[in-house]
């Protein structure tokens, strides 16, 4: 405890008494900016919403969001993008781009059932290892699986970052053995899989 607590304040310190601190609040205020004058992915998150209620069952399927896209576009889009009027592949959430896509069956069976569903398998399991050190090497994978999840807020999941999230969750979801095996690999490529379809 002595640990944290003096390492928590070394962190404290160094906001305090640096230019950190000023970055953080420049950074804060520059997406408090963008949020109300609006940039070209704030448009395409903001086409998501009507996208979404009018398929909002089973989306408009997969990889369909440059060809349906056009009918979404906000006439803010074109200006904010830089005059030209590109049309995305991605909306540059993921979230809002399993909406959009797959709908809301498809994104319960996706993000509740498929990662929920490892997530909770995770937790359960961590707590019968019992402070073994293989249990925070699966809350560390878990952890770095949930920051995936939070990046993704922003962003969309390709191939590199997608494989090593299922690693992460994978390796974090076994509790038997004690280093990356091929069952590893095989529930990382079956998740793949069912994500790509």
């Amino acid at each position: 405890d002595l640990a944290a607590t003096l390492s928590f304040s070394s962190v404290v310190d160094f906001i305090g008494n640096s230019g950190t601190q000023k970055t953080i609040t420049s950074k804060i205020n520059s997406y408090k900016n963008d949020a109300i004058k609006g940039t070209a992915r704030t448009s395409m998150w903001k086409s998501s919403w009507p996208w979404f209620c009018d398929n909002w069952v089973v989306g408009t399927g997969l990889d369909t969001i440059k060809y349906a896209y056009p009918k979404y576009r906000r006439s803010d889009y074109g200006p904010l993008e830089g005059g030209h009027h590109f049309t995305p592949d991605r909306l540059h959430n993921e979230y809002l781009n399993t909406l959009a896509s797959k709908g809301a069956l498809g994104f319960f069976v996706y993000y509740g059932l498929v990662i929920g569903g490892l997530v909770l398998g995770v937790l359960m399991g961590v707590g019968d290892l019992n402070k073994h050190p293989k249990g925070y090497v699966a809350l560390g994978c878990l952890a770095g699986a949930l920051i995936y999840l939070g990046q993704v807020l922003f962003n969309f999941g390709v191939v590199a970052t997608l494989f090593l999230f299922y690693i992460l969750l994978s390796v974090a979801l076994d509790r038997k053995s004690t280093r990356l095996n091929s069952s590893h690999l095989v529930i990382s490529y079956a998740v793949f899989c069912l994500k790509k379809k």
